[in-house]
C-alpha cells in the first residue's frame, strides 16, 4: 500500500504555488553551493589568486559537478554554477595577468578610487556569472 504525502494547509506551501517549503529550502541551499565561487570572489578574492587554494576550490567544484550528474534531485543543476564560475574567473584572470602583469584588485565593496581595469574585471566576472544562473532551470 502506497502512502502519499498531501499538503492540506497553506503552512506547508510557499506563496501561491504548491511547492513544499522543504523543496524551496533545498533550492536555496543548492544555489548557495553553486554560488560558492562568487562568494569567494566577493569576500576572499586572494584565495582565487593563490594556486594551492584555487586548486582546492576547483576540486570542490568538480566534486559538486559530479554530484549534480549522479544525484537525481530537483534543482540539483544549480551546483553546476560553481565550476562554470571558476572557469570564467580563471580565463578572465589569465587575460588580466597577460595584459597588466599584476593581480586585479577587489572593487566589490571598496569605496575608494581604483584603476578602471580592475573595475572592468570585476564587472565582467559579475555579468558572466549572472548569465550562468540564467541557464540553470530552477
Amino acid at each position: 500500500m502506497e502512502t502519499k504525502i498531501k499538503y492540506k494547509d497553506e503552512k506547508n506551501t510557499v506563496g501561491g504555488n504548491l511547492k513544499p517549503r522543504h523543496q524551496t529550502r533545498m533550492t536555496y541551499f543548492l544555489l548557495a553551493l553553486g554560488l560558492s565561487t562568487v562568494f569567494i570572489f566577493m569576500f576572499k578574492i586572494e584565495w582565487l589568486f593563490s594556486k594551492k587554494s584555487f586548486l582546492i576550490i576547483i576540486a570542490f567544484d568538480i566534486l559538486l559537478f559530479l554530484i549534480s550528474l549522479l544525484v537525481k534531485v530537483k534543482n540539483i543543476e544549480a551546483i553546476r554554477i560553481a565550476l562554470i564560475s571558476s572557469i570564467t574567473f580563471f580565463i578572465l584572470y589569465m587575460l588580466f595577468l597577460r595584459i597588466y602583469k599584476r593581480n586585479p584588485e577587489n572593487t566589490f565593496h571598496v569605496y575608494e578610487k581604483k584603476p578602471i581595469e580592475d573595475i572592468i574585471f570585476t564587472a565582467l566576472f559579475w555579468l558572466l556569472s549572472a548569465f550562468t544562473i540564467m541557464f540553470v532551470d530552477l
